[in-house]
């Protein structure tokens, strides 16, 4: 059984010769910092380390490592949404972090150092001012 099989025979609610394996989505990520762990202890180079979700800090697994777990899903994405880990973060008042596609500054304590903030918060929103609906 090929993973598309697998997959398509887990939604259909029937048994598939093994459980499908989904790693690195937004849901099932790994923290970047596990990541960089993981690939460290199974000697697998990873020369583009990136966020898949800079909010949450979870790391864009790089295909050595989903073939070493037999990972029967791959995560589609537009190209903007990969960032690299060395990413320059923006400073907004005393918040560093980024800025999203919908106006929202992903944040935290500016003066912390950027390794060791394990994960991000909406700081600015678009809609912070607003009284009414």
């Amino acid at each position: 059984m090929n993973s598309r099989e697998r997959v398509m025979i887990t939604l259909n609610h029937s048994e598939p010769d093994k459980i499908p394996i989904d790693l690195g989505d937004y849901v099932t990520g790994i923290h970047i910092i596990a990541y960089r762990n993981l690939i460290d202890y199974l000697r697998i180079e990873d020369k583009n380390i990136g966020y898949n979700n800079f909010p949450g800090q979870t790391a864009n697994p790089c295909e050595e490592l989903l073939e070493f777990f037999d990972t029967d899903t791959r995560w589609l994405r537009a190209p903007l949404a990969f960032l690299p880990e060395r990413y320059i973060l923006g400073v907004e008042g005393k918040f560093q972090g980024i800025w999203d596609q919908f106006g929202i500054f992903w944040g935290r304590n500016a003066e912390k150092v950027s390794d060791e903030i394990l994960y991000y918060e909406s700081a600015i929103n678009p809609l912070s001012k607003m009284t009414t609906v």
